[in-house]
């Protein structure tokens, strides 16, 4: 999966290049700009305590705002809130049953970064985020048995507030803004040492597209 989104993030940039050289980023390169955007996030687990999981990445939905703040040419603040699914999908064997299940988890992420902008085309990104569960729903499916079971959690035995790490890339095209991005928690999601619920982190791969003003 990263190599996959490394490969596309030089391809896209090898192809924009040429085509894109002549543009007016350079003024939105020192200007506050406001921004929408809305894409895809591939969505997976890793555990904290050593622990084997054995689990596939799911695709969720990812939208919200975005804010440049320029200091300079070469740098800036690029604070943004996203409505952000995250969680992860497997399967597995239960008195001979065969069934599939997925964790979808609701979160509003809160990423404040760093902008670094070797150029008016491409934006790197780094910093902290913090995310705020919403809702946690499983749904839990055996084939053999024809049946689907579909349960929303209560999350007093989850975090509600996780603290994160989020980097990525920008290619800017004047109003255009297309970003890839990886996050990961950096806290359990349980909320404390005696839950019952399955202990873990959250990875995201998204990527998505925007329009700044």
């Amino acid at each position: 999966m990263k190599n996959l989104l490394f490969s596309t993030a030089l391809l896209f940039a090898f192809c924009a290049s040429p085509i894109f050289a002549q543009t007016d980023n350079d003024t939105y390169r020192n200007k506050v700009s406001l921004g929408f955007k809305g894409g895809t996030n591939f969505a997976n687990i890793f555990d904290a305590d050593s622990e084997s999981f054995e689990n596939d990445f799911r695709v969720g939905l990812a939208a919200g705002m975005f804010l440049q703040i320029p200091l300079g040419d070469l740098l800036g603040i690029h604070p943004e809130i996203m409505f952000s699914q995250k969680g992860f999908k497997g399967d597995g064997s239960l008195f001979g049953v065969d069934y599939e299940f997925s964790r979808t988890s609701n979160f509003i992420d809160v990423p404040l970064m760093v902008a670094l902008k070797p150029s008016s085309r491409v934006t790197l990104l780094a910093g902290p985020q913090f995310s705020y569960l919403l809702s946690t729903t499983e749904d839990i499916t055996a084939d053999d048995l024809g049946v689907e079971i579909i349960e929303e959690f209560d999350n007093q035995d989850l975090r509600n507030n996780i603290l994160g790490f989020a980097a990525g890339i920008d290619f800017n095209i004047n109003q255009i803004v297309i970003g890839l991005r990886a996050s990961w928690d950096l806290t359990n999601n349980s909320s404390d040492g005696s839950s019952e619920a399955i202990r873990y982190r959250n990875m995201i791969y998204q990527v998505t597209a925007g329009f700044r003003f």
